[in-house]
C-alpha cells in the first residue's frame, strides 16, 4: 500500500480471529474486530484493519525519515472510583486538562500531544438528568412532606381533643395560658424526638448513599413542626372561654376573615403556579431539564392545587349534605336523617380529615400517574428503537448484510422480515422539489406486519401495500408504488393521500403514491422525516441493482438473545444484534432513572398509608360524641345494625367524595402540568412521554382506603355498642 507517497509492501502471514474483544489488548478497538461491507451503487467495499508484529514495528518506522506517526496512549477509568458528590470538582479538572491539551488531532510533531475524553459529555449528560430527576421527584417529596405534615397535625388534633376536659380542669385551677404552651410544647418535643431519630437511623441503614447534613436537619425539622402543631392544636383551648370549653357540644363557628384571607392565598397561589409551570417548566431553565436545580414553588404546584380543591370541598361539602339531610327528614326510619343531621352539624375541625384523605388520595393518584407513564414511556420508546423484538442491522450505516446470514433456524425466532434503509436528500412532487434528508425504509410489507402484530409497532400497513403490484411500468408516473411518508414534507404543501412524488434512486426517477401520512414509524427515528415503502415493489423497479435487505426485523420468544447472537457470529463478522428487552432494561436500569421510578413506588405506597391514618383519625375524632348520641339512642330502642348503619353513614360518604375528588384531582393535575414536566430524560430519546393513568393501582389504594375505613366503622361500632350507659349517660360529671 502507499503511505505518505511512500510504497510499502506487506505480506500477509495470516488471519486472525479474536476470541475475547474486551481484552484489554485490542483496547476496545472496533477497527481490528471486523471488516466492514460498504454497498456502493457499482461495488461491494470491504475495509479492514491490519495488525503488524511488534518485531517488524522498528523497521517499518525507519523506511522513510519523513515519515510521521500518530501514537495513541489510552486510558480506562473504574466506574466504581466515581462519586457523584464530587462531580462539580471532577467536571472542572477534565475540562482544565482538555483545554491545557487542545488539539486538532491527526499527524502531529513527537514533542506534541493532545487529550481526546468523553467524559465531559458524559458528566454534562449525567448533571442534565440528574437535576431533571431532583426536580420531578420534588414533586413527590414535596407533596408527601405535605400530606405528612397534615397527618401529623390530624393526630395532633386528635390528642388535643383526648384532653378537652383535662384543659378544661387545669384552666379551673389557675393554669396560665403561658405555662399551658410550655408544658404542650415540651410534651410535643418528647414524643417526636423518638421517631424522628428513629427515621434518621433507619434511612441511614436503608438508604446507601454518603452523609448528608440535610437528613439530620429534616429530621430536627419535622420535630419542631410536631412540636408546634401540637401546640397549634391545642392553642384555642388555651384562648377560649372556659364555659365555652366545658361544652360537651361546640358550637359552630362563622370563618374568620383572617382564614378566608388565608384560603384565597392558597388558591391564587395554585393558580399563578400552574400557569407558571406550564410556561417555564419545572426546571428553571424551561422544560428540557438544562437548568440547574428547580424551582421550590413550582414544585410545590401539585400539592397547592390540591389545596385549593381541599379548601373549596370543605366549603361546599355541608351544602349538599343539608340538602340529602333534609330529603331524609321526609322519612319515617331515623338512621339517615340523624346520620347526614350530625355530618353537617360538625365543626371545621372534624371536616379537616376530609381535606388530608384528599390530599395523600390525589398525592397517590399523580405518583401512580406519574410512574406508569415512565414504566409505558420505556416500553413505547424501546418500540420505537428497534421496531421488533430483535433487530440485527450492520455497523456501518452504508453497510450491507451479508448473504450468509439466516437466522431463520434459531429455535425460539418466529417470523422474520427483510429490510433495507437508506437515505436520501432527491425529492419532486406536485408541490414543487423539496430538499431535505429522508430515511427510506423499503421492507417486507407482509412479513413485517406478522413481526410486528399486537405490539407497539405495529405498522397497520394500509391494504394496497401488503398485497402484490403490478409489475408492469412500476415506479413510472403510470404505476407508482404505494408508500407511507412523514407528516414532515420538505416541500411548501404538507404531503396528502393520493399525491405523488419521485425519488432519485442510484440514478433512477422512482414514482410513488402516498397512501397514509403520520408523524412516526417504528424503527426510525422520531425527528427525521421517512418514506416506508415495499422492498419488493421496489426491487422489481430494476432488477439489476438490488435493495440488499442490510436489516432483519425479528420477532421471537424472549431469552434467545445468546441463541441468536451466537448464530449470527457464526454467520458474519460486519452484524450486530440489538435486543428490544435489553434495550428498555438498559435504560430502566440506570440508577437515576430507576430511582425516579421506584420514588414514585413508594409516594404511591406512603400517600395511601397517610389516607388510611386521616380516616382512621376522622373516626377517632368524633368517637367521644357519637358514643354519647348512640347511647341516647339506645335507650330510646336503637339495634346495633342501626347503630353500624348510623356510623356508615356518618363516615363512609366523607371518605368517599374525599377519594373520588382526589381521583380526579390527581389525574387532572397530571393533565394541567403535563406540558411543564418533560419525562422523555426517563423514557428515552426515540419517543416523546405521554401520562398514562394506572388504573389497577388507583383501584388499589381505593380498595385499601375503604377496605380500612370499613373495619374501622365495624370496629368503633361495637366498641360503642359495649359501652356503659350509665357512664355515658351522666352529663356534666367531671
Amino acid at each position: 500500500f502507499s503511505a505518505l507517497n511512500y510504497t510499502i509492501v506487506i505480506e500477509v502471514a495470516g488471519v486472525f480471529e479474536i476470541l475475547n474483544a474486551e481484552d484489554s489488548y485490542w483496547f476496545e478497538d472496533p477497527r481490528l474486530q471486523r471488516a466492514d461491507e460498504v454497498e456502493t451503487p457499482d461495488a461491494l467495499i470491504f475495509y479492514a484493519t491490519s495488525l503488524i508484529s511488534p518485531d517488524d514495528y522498528e523497521r517499518l518506522l525507519n523506511l522513510h525519515s519523513a515519515a510521521t506517526w500518530n501514537y495513541n496512549y489510552r486510558y480506562y477509568v473504574d466506574p466504581k472510583a466515581f462519586d457523584a458528590g464530587l462531580l462539580d470538582e471532577l467536571s472542572t479538572d477534565v475540562l482544565n486538562a482538555e483545554f491545557t491539551y487542545a488539539g486538532a488531532g491527526g499527524t502531529t510533531p513527537p514533542d506534541t500531544f493532545f487529550l481526546r475524553t468523553g467524559l465531559s459529555s458524559l458528566f454534562n449528560r449525567f448533571e442534565a438528568r440528574q437535576q431533571q430527576a431532583i426536580a420531578v421527584l420534588a414533586l413527590a417529596a414535596i407533596g408527601l412532606l405535605a400530606v405528612t405534615v397534615a397527618v401529623i397535625g390530624l393526630l395532633a388534633t386528635l390528642m388535643v381533643d383526648r384532653r378537652r376536659s383535662s384543659i378544661a380542669l387545669q384552666r379551673g385551677r389557675g393554669a396560665s395560658s403561658g405555662q399551658l404552651v410550655a408544658a404542650q410544647t415540651i410534651e410535643g418535643v418528647l414524643l417526636a424526638v423518638p421517631v424522628a431519630l428513629l427515621g434518621y437511623v433507619a434511612a441511614l441503614l436503608l438508604v446507601d448513599s454518603r452523609p448528608n447534613v440535610l437528613s439530620l436537619a429534616a429530621a430536627l425539622g419535622m420535630i419542631v413542626v410536631t412540636a408546634l402543631l401540637l401546640v397549634t392544636a391545642a392553642l384555642p383551648y388555651f384562648r377560649m372561654p372556659l364555659r365555652e370549653l366545658e361544652e360537651t357540644s361546640p358550637t359552630q363557628k362563622r370563618p374568620s376573615t383572617r382564614r378566608i384571607v388565608v384560603e384565597l392565598t392558597v388558591v391564587a397561589l395554585a393558580v399563578a403556579g400552574v400557569v407558571l409551570l406550564r410556561r417555564r417548566g419545572l426546571s428553571p431553565e424551561g422544560s428540557t431539564g438544562d437548568g440547574a436545580g428547580f424551582d421550590p414553588y413550582l414544585a410545590a404546584v401539585p400539592i397547592l392545587l390540591g389545596l385549593a380543591t381541599g379548601l373549596a370541598a370543605l366549603r361546599l361539602y355541608p351544602l349538599p349534605i343539608r340538602f340529602f339531610a333534609w330529603v331524609s327528614s321526609l322519612r319515617r326510619d331515623l338512621v339517615l336523617f340523624v346520620g347526614l343531621r350530625r355530618v353537617s352539624q360538625q365543626a371545621a375541625a372534624a371536616r379537616l380529615p376530609l381535606l388530608v384523605i384528599l390530599l395523600a388520595v390525589a398525592l397517590a393518584v399523580f405518583s401512580s400517574v406519574v410512574q406508569r407513564s415512565i414504566d409505558d414511556g420505556q416500553v413505547a420508546s424501546s418500540w420505537q428503537a428497534t421496531g421488533a423484538d430483535y433487530r440485527v442491522e450492520p455497523f456501518a450505516s452504508a453497510a450491507v448484510l451479508s448473504s450468509a446470514v439466516d437466522l431463520s433456524n434459531v429455535t425460539g425466532v418466529k417470523e422474520i422480515a427483510r429490510a433495507h434503509v437508506t437515505t436520501t436528500n432527491h425529492l419532486d412532487d406536485s408541490a414543487g422539489r423539496g430538499t431535505g434528508s429522508f430515511r427510506l425504509l423499503a421492507i417486507d410489507t407482509g412479513a413485517y406486519q406478522a413481526v410486528a402484530e399486537g405490539t407497539p409497532a405495529n405498522p397497520n400497513f394500509p391494504d394496497v401495500m401488503l398485497g402484490e403490484q403490478i409489475i408492469t411500468d412500476i415506479g413510472r408516473p403510470t404505476n407508482p408504488i404505494p408508500a407511507i411518508v412523514s407528516s414532515a414534507w420538505p416541500s411548501r404543501n404538507l404531503p396528502d393521500v393520493g399525491d405523488t412524488f419521485t425519488l432519485s434512486l442510484r440514478s433512477q426517477e422512482v414514482t410513488f403514491i402516498i397512501r397514509d401520512v403520520r408523524d412516526r414509524f417504528a424503527g426510525i427515528p422520531i425527528d427525521q422525516p421517512f418514506i416506508v415503502t415495499s422492498l419488493d415493489s421496489l426491487s422489481e423497479v430494476n432488477r439489476i441493482i438490488q435493495f440488499r435487505p442490510n436489516v432483519l426485523l425479528i420477532s421471537g420468544e424472549p431469552g434467545i438473545e445468546e441463541r441468536l447472537e451466537t448464530t449470527l457470529d457464526s454467520q458474519t463478522s460486519s452484524a450486530r444484534l440489538v435486543s428490544r428487552e435489553e434495550l428498555y432494561a438498559s435504560v430502566r436500569d440506570v440508577p437515576l432513572i430507576s430511582g425516579v421510578a421506584v420514588g414514585f413506588q413508594l409516594s404511591v405506597v406512603l400517600a395511601t398509608i397517610c389516607a388510611v391514618l386521616a380516616a382512621v383519625v376522622a373516626l377517632a375524632l368524633s368517637a367521644r360524641a357519637r358514643s354519647r348520641d348512640l347511647a341516647y339512642l339506645r335507650t330510646l330502642g336503637l339495634s346495633t345494625n342501626q347503630a353500624l348503619g348510623l356510623t356508615t353513614v356518618e363516615q363512609l360518604p366523607p371518605v368517599l367524595v374525599a377519594g373520588l375528588a382526589g381521583t380526579l384531582l390527581g389525574v387532572g393535575t397530571a393533565r394541567i402540568i403535563e406540558p411543564g414536566v418533560d419525562l422523555t430524560v426517563f423514557t428515552g430519546p426515540d419517543l416523546p412521554a405521554t401520562l398514562i393513568v394506572n388504573w389497577p393501582s388507583i383501584v388499589l389504594v381505593a380498595a385499601a382506603v375503604s377496605g380500612v375505613v370499613t373495619l374501622a366503622i365495624i370496629a368503633f361500632s361495637l366498641i360503642a355498642r359495649r359501652a356503659n350507659l350509665g357512664e355515658v349517660l351522666r352529663v356534666g360529671d367531671r
